[in-house]
């Protein structure tokens, strides 16, 4: 890996840490033949979102909070020193 491709990978992977987790819980259907798990693909509030899963910038999730409240955010500032 050459030093700019390296420092190009050590951007990215920062710059993805400045973004916040918001999530979309799946709908669960239990069925005859089992259970389907559906996960949302698609856009909600400007953001899209695959499997479930979308990111936002820090200064969007006030906004999201009030007007989507379906939408989980996972700030990292609750998840760091977690022992769970």
């Amino acid at each position: 890996m050459s030093n700019s491709a390296r420092m190009d990978f050590i951007k990215a992977y920062f710059a993805m840490e400045e973004k916040i987790t918001l999530e979309i819980k799946p709908v669960v259907t239990e069925t005859i033949k089992g259970t389907v798990i559906k996960r949302f693909n698609g856009k909600r509030a400007g953001i899209e979102f695959k499997e479930g899963i979308g990111y936002c910038e820090r200064k969007e999730v006030q906004n999201i909070k009030d007007n989507f409240p379906h939408i989980i955010i996972h700030l990292p500032e609750e998840t760091k020193g977690s022992v769970n």
